[in-house]
């Protein structure tokens, strides 16, 4: 079971902040959570996740407001 974590850990140890397509996603995100002033520090892969949650939580919240507001 070790060998099989280290081939995977080998495999994937890019850390999301490397790929160039995600950083042009990553810039559209951050745009929109320092918009409603919410801190957006990323320095690992949790910190990438929690913004992108924080960005679909704010377009569901624009997209509730259109509808019913």
């Amino acid at each position: 079971m070790k060998t099989l974590e280290q081939l995977v850990n080998k495999k994937f140890d890019k850390k999301l902040l490397d790929f160039k397509s995600y950083k042009k996603k990553l810039d559209k995100m951050r745009a929109l959570v320092k918009e409603y002033n919410i801190p957006c520090v990323l320095k690992s892969d949790s910190d990438c996740f929690y913004v992108e949650m924080l960005y679909h939580s704010l377009l569901n919240k624009r997209k509730f407001e259109d509808v019913f507001f």
